[in-house]
């Protein structure tokens, strides 16, 4: 446990553009005072949001920007960054780097490119069909079919290419759906974590839910740690496992970790089988996850000054891991080996 915490490194914030020194890390500074929500990585691209208080309103920022070799963000395109009339929660990469797809706290969905011979972000579609705020997006198949879901309690599967809704389950559950997440391998099933305390398993190709597990407190996150069983965190700080071949069975979830505060997210890198954590507050565990009756704690790092939001591993570096949060910073961690 002893160097858990040393290998972790600055590489964005949140004022200017000059470079700080802290602690021996180098801090390069951004145009923003963003609350970061979210990260999404796309072979060398990392893209970055959040929203920003402005006046008496809260809007959005998001930057997009490439990642060298080393592991370090490139700020040239930086400035090229998307600017939204409302706050957004998430948001993903499509086919290439030059598209993204957001979710707004105004209930829409927006696509955005970028025009590379003007240098400059374009937005080539918004609707506004969700009821309230989008909150989490998940991709079945890719740059063809998202699933949405958020504060309405519906969840909506757009088609991106004609920008229209192609399964619509109206009150869904019956709280804030907290995630969404797609199975991996599959273009057709995901499963959805809510407020209601249930955990639910969908088909694309069916009109209701397979199943759902009914947790003891509300389920602020869900994740697949492999194709058949799902991690999900909960209000009461349980991390917990479940089949999802048994999912209505409420005993069958199992108990691997408790936090002292509400699970916010879990990432998964499942090739190697790191699964890295981050809950209302400033720190960020990663486990190693190859055991399913037991997790095993290999990094841990609380050197954010605010609730870590945001979390992404390195598509080429299996050890990478970024993590952003409303402290406006973006942050590298090297992960040790299993």
């Amino acid at each position: 446990m002893q160097n858990m915490k040393e290998n972790t490194e600055i590489i964005s914030s949140q004022a200017n553009s000059e470079k700080d020194y802290e602690n021996g890390d180098i801090l390069q500074r951004l145009h923003t005072h963003t609350f970061l929500d979210f990260l999404d990585i796309h072979d060398d691209n990392m893209l970055v949001g959040g929203s920003d208080f402005s006046g008496r309103y809260w809007d959005g920022n998001i930057y997009v920007s490439t990642i060298s070799q080393e592991g370090e963000i490139s700020t040239g395109n930086l400035e090229a960054s998307i600017n939204t009339i409302a706050g957004s929660a998430d948001g993903c990469f499509l086919d290439n780097p030059q598209r993204i797809i957001l979710c707004e706290d105004s209930g829409a969905i927006e696509v955005w490119s970028f025009v590379q011979d003007q240098n400059l972000w374009v937005q080539e579609s918004h609707i506004e069909e969700h009821d309230s705020a989008v909150l989490t997006i998940g991709c079945l198949v890719p740059n063809n079919l998202y699933v949405t879901a958020g504060a309405d309690e519906n969840i909506k599967a757009w088609d991106v290419k004609q920008m229209r809704c192609t399964r619509d389950y109206r009150k869904a559950h019956s709280h804030v759906i907290s995630q969404v997440a797609v199975q991996p391998g599959s273009s057709d099933v995901f499963v959805t974590g809510s407020l209601d305390h249930e955990v639910k398993l969908w088909d694309y190709r069916l009109q209701k839910s397979v199943s759902a597990l009914v947790n003891n407190d509300a389920v602020r996150c869900v994740q697949w740690l492999d194709e058949h069983h799902v991690m999900f965190g909960d209000e009461a700080g349980s991390l917990k496992l479940v089949d999802s071949r048994n999912i209505q069975d409420g005993k069958s979830a199992k108990t691997l970790h408790e936090f002292p505060v509400p699970v916010h997210k879990i990432e998964v890198e499942r090739e190697t089988k790191k699964m890295a954590v981050c809950c209302d507050n400033a720190t960020i565990l990663t486990f190693d996850a190859s055991d399913k009756e037991s997790l095993n704690i290999i990094y841990e790092n609380s050197s954010h000054r605010n609730f870590v939001r945001g979390l992404a591993w390195d598509t080429a570096n299996k050890n990478v891991l970024y993590s952003s949060g409303w402290d406006g910073l973006v942050k590298k961690h090297i992960i040790p080996n299993i």
